[in-house]
């Protein structure tokens, strides 16, 4: 019998790739989003849940005003921190298997060292603060089912918006400045979302022992941002628009020696996955005519 998985957000950037692999690979996917009648954002919206077997959730949803603060803060609280309680008593309600709960890096203290799992946490950004206060609710959890958390590090690929490096492709693209911290800009570890999603379908397999499981999911590549931004700028055939500004080169990069212990297929490297993002993003090569 194929695995039943419940995807919220799976509309979403990440969300409908995670829907697409795993119904090519015969599992069935109920989607919860708004595009199928479901609003996280209000309390109750549980209720209209298929009353029927759920093998695993992917909680992947996350509030559209994330970059609002302080004005979006209640539909942060309600996506974030509410919806994620309503939706874990479901799944135990509903005899759940496993429960995959997206986080992010940002719920680290920053730190010039590669961040591991076990790095100090304090999030320094309303958004980053309710992912943090999600994990918390989860893990009481793991008396019911398998819970695993996954914190994501610099997703990209066609489609994404309101990213960092959706927006470097967009200044480059039109000629807009730039700025560089130390002339070199922050330090990232990307990974190209195609190679995320194969990792959360991983993640949900059943081969993990521990029934509460964090771990970091990023790129092995850690670039800075003026090596992303050159990359961007030679295959868009543009000169970027850069300049430097005096400080030390802030940096968000993942240890991922704990997610190689489970997962270890082959990443896409940054340039074949830009290529493979401006490729597919209409936007972008429409910038890229026009140039």
């Amino acid at each position: 019998m194929s695995r039943v998985n419940l995807i919220t957000g799976a509309s979403g950037f990440i969300g409908r790739r995670l829907s697409t692999l795993l119904e090519q690979r015969g599992e069935t996917c109920v989607h919860v989003d708004r595009d199928h009648g479901f609003d996280l954002a209000v309390p109750g919206w549980s209720q209209r849940l298929p009353d029927a077997r759920i093998d695993a959730v992917f909680h992947l949803a996350q509030s559209r005003r994330y970059r609002e603060f302080p004005d979006g803060t209640a539909d942060m609280t309600g996506v974030n921190l509410t919806a994620t309680a309503e939706l874990l008593d479901w799944s135990r309600r509903h005899g759940v298997q496993t429960f995959v709960q997206t986080s992010t890096g940002t719920v680290y203290e920053p730190s010039l060292e590669p961040l591991t799992e076990t790095s100090p946490c304090a999030a320094v950004s309303f958004y980053a603060a309710t992912k943090r206060a999600a994990e918390l609710l989860a893990e009481p959890y793991a008396a019911y089912f398998q819970v695993v958390l996954p914190r994501l590090f610099g997703v990209y690929g066609a489609g994404a918006r309101n990213t960092l490096l959706a927006n470097m492709v967009d200044r480059v693209a039109t000629g807009k400045p730039i700025t560089l911290t130390g002339g070199v800009g922050i330090y990232l570890t990307p990974i190209y979302v195609e190679d995320c999603v194969d990792v959360l379908a991983a993640l949900a397999d059943g081969r993990l022992e521990r029934r509460f499981e964090v771990t970091n999911v990023a790129g092995e590549e850690r670039l800075s941002l003026t090596e992303m931004v050159q990359e961007i700028g030679r295959q868009l055939g543009r000169e970027p628009n850069a300049t430097s500004t005096p400080g030390t080169p802030p940096s968000l990069c993942a240890d991922i020696s704990r997610l190689r212990a489970i997962y270890c297929r082959t990443f896409t490297p940054f340039v074949a996955g830009l290529g493979q993002t401006l490729n597919c993003d209409p936007a972008a090569n429409r910038d890229r005519a026009a140039a």
